[in-house]
């Protein structure tokens, strides 16, 4: 598994320069556990969900907005992470039936 990143997370800017961060620390902690989430995926499913709820609650308890890359990547109902081939699947639908007329 290749290199995960940083996560990205959505915050306030003013003209070229970005605003002074408030919550550097608990910003530090969310994108750990996202890291640390992809890092234990292929060993421990349920310790990677763990992190992901873990993550999600401290950023809705700390009021803090997530990227959408980051909300992409994370199930809304299982907390679990949906990635290709590792943790999610990819599914592809037909065309759509054509109404024929009755």
């Amino acid at each position: 598994m290749g290199r995960v990143g940083s996560a990205q997370w959505a915050g306030p800017t003013r003209g070229a320069m970005a605003a002074p961060v408030r919550d550097r620390e608990a910003l530090q902690r969310l994108s750990f556990l996202f890291q640390a989430a992809h890092w234990v995926l292929p060993h421990s499913p349920a310790l990677a969900r763990f992190y992901c709820s873990t993550q999600r609650g401290a950023a809705r308890r700390l009021v803090l907005r997530m990227a959408p890359s980051v909300k992409r990547a994370v199930c809304r109902r299982c907390c679990s992470l949906l990635l290709p081939g590792a943790g999610g699947c990819v599914r592809l639908r037909g065309p759509a039936p054509e109404d024929s007329p009755a």
